[in-house]
């Protein structure tokens, strides 16, 4: 444990520093990083609900730990729910016990504000610090992957912007508020909060309808050494019938197929959601389940009602907030 290490909320005066901290981790492709985290914390939406901590050493930033809003509903009706966001500790000061501080004091503050749920979703090497300071990983996303087209990334092509719509042209799709179980809200200044910090990333939307409701499909554009991806983030629908998913998703993957530009579709999802409509279609249209997850951990505060059953939680990867 580092001594003189003093945990205070975030100043203004301290951007420069956390911005810095920020590069540092995450070396991002774009260099604007100052407005990413403007964007970020300080939009309209969040500004003055989230929460801000640093650590510091003398007058040195050296620690930053940020808890973001996250519209959950429980049963319809919206709770006060946090999401852990970006953790950054500088190099020179790491294994002293700065970010159990952080999350300490975090929770204290939650606690104060009376959050009913903090949610997280850490990679894998700092997973077991939060189970140990409290956080349950009630669950884990489970990720199944469709080959499309092998062959796709030796082909020089534009996308598909022609065929999906983008964010700005689309209404998405609003939870249902009689869904049953804990679900995200993807209220309108919600989702304009999302695009406003998720300029770099390249999202679409497709949308299929027919006389039993309407599909809409949330994707995200992923490009590793010239592998082109599509992740599918989420999938919203008006209906549960699982016969018209499974066609819904089935359209799409023919219009991916013909397109012939990205390799493989994959798509991350709570597996143990009671309602196994999206979970049957991916199977029905031969979607395999890989040794890949990612973690969920929450923290109840004054909520219960069975927030630790797994099959009360829908969720997929675009609940992240980078995703």
């Amino acid at each position: 444990m580092a001594s003189g290490i003093q945990i205070a909320e975030y100043d203004r005066c301290m951007k420069v520093e956390v911005e810095d901290m920020f590069y540092v981790q995450y070396n991002p492709p774009h260099s604007n990083q100052s407005s990413f985290m403007e964007k970020l914390y300080e939009h309209p939406y969040q500004n003055d609900r989230n929460i801000r901590l640093v650590a510091l050493d003398g007058d040195k930033v050296v620690g930053f730990l940020g808890f973001l809003y996250w519209p959950y509903l429980l049963d319809g009706m919206e709770m006060n729910t946090f999401q852990l966001a970006n953790l950054l500790i500088d190099p020179d000061h790491r294994r002293m016990g700065i970010f159990i501080r952080l999350l300490k004091h975090g929770i204290n503050i939650c606690e104060e504000k009376r959050v009913g749920i903090l949610v997280g979703f850490p990679i894998e090497k700092i997973l077991n610090s939060y189970i140990r300071n409290g956080l349950s990983n009630t669950l884990d996303l489970n990720w199944h992957v469709k080959l499309l087209n092998p062959l796709s990334f030796l082909k020089k092509a534009n996308l598909v912007k022609p065929i999906f719509a983008e964010f700005s042209t689309v209404t998405p799709i609003l939870t249902k508020n009689t869904k049953k179980g804990f679900t995200l809200n993807n209220t309108m200044e919600f989702n304009k909060w999302r695009q406003s910090y998720s300029i770099h990333n390249e999202y679409l939307y497709y949308t299929y309808h027919d006389e039993r409701g309407i599909a809409q499909f949330n994707m995200k554009v992923n490009v590793r050494r010239n592998v082109r991806e599509i992740i599918i983030g989420r999938i919203d629908t008006d209906t549960d019938d699982a016969e018209f998913i499974k066609h819904a998703l089935e359209k799409l993957i023919k219009i991916l197929r013909h397109k012939k530009v990205f390799v493989f579709a994959s798509c991350a999802l709570n597996s143990n959601y009671y309602n196994k409509a999206v979970l049957a279609a991916l199977e029905w249209n031969g979607f395999k389940k890989i040794n890949k997850k990612i973690h969920f951990i929450l923290k109840d505060l004054n909520i219960g009602k069975d927030i630790f059953r797994s099959d009360l939680w829908e969720l997929f990867c675009s609940d992240i907030d980078t995703w």
